[in-house]
């Protein structure tokens, strides 16, 4: 199962149970230190203990588990960003700025860094908005991520190469509303 830690149990337990006949092995996937399950009904996750899923209980259980050691998506800056939560995390040699890989030393045309955080000050007065609950939107964040997109199309970045992320699915949505 992969997020597993972010599987409420209930979400966990009903296809083992299901396939429980079949079943040989169960192998659950996840990082318990980062997202735990998202529960929106306060009772449920302060009186029940919701809040965490059938993996983090196996793991404090001292369940058999194994962590990654060696990671191959990141490049070793971004890499460092988190290095604090995971101590022994190696790279991987496809992703070291090697000089028989010389991809990392020229994927970024038109940045300086190969990451940077923007304070994204209130937009027009506006800051973040909350007009449903647990649906977050920024205007000002969502202006940023369309003003990048357009900066990088102008560097010649090709459209379908382009991967912004954000913190809100309501800043895709304010940015879809504008013209990219």
């Amino acid at each position: 199962m992969e997020e597993a830690s972010q599987c409420l149990d209930i979400e966990t337990l009903v296809p083992i149970t299901l396939a429980y006949t079949q079943l040989k092995r169960i192998i659950l996937l996840g990082d318990n230190i980062q997202l735990p399950p998202i529960v929106k009904h306060e009772s449920f996750r302060t009186y029940a203990d919701m809040n965490r899923s059938l993996f983090n209980r196996f793991i404090d259980l001292n369940f058999i588990s194994c962590t990654l050691q060696d990671q191959g998506r990141s490049r070793p800056t971004i890499v460092q960003l988190y290095q604090h939560q995971y101590p022994h995390l190696a790279n991987l040699p496809l992703v070291k700025p090697l000089p028989s890989n010389p991809f990392y030393y020229f994927s970024n045309p038109g940045f300086q860094y190969d990451y940077q955080f923007i304070d994204v000050q209130d937009y027009n007065g506006k800051g973040e908005t909350s007009p449903n609950p647990y649906f977050y939107q920024n205007l000002g964040e969502a202006e940023y991520a369309v003003a990048l997109f357009m900066y990088m199309r102008m560097q010649g970045y090709p459209a379908n190469k382009i991967t912004i992320l954000t913190t809100y699915n309501g800043i895709i949505l304010l940015a879809q509303g504008t013209s990219f």
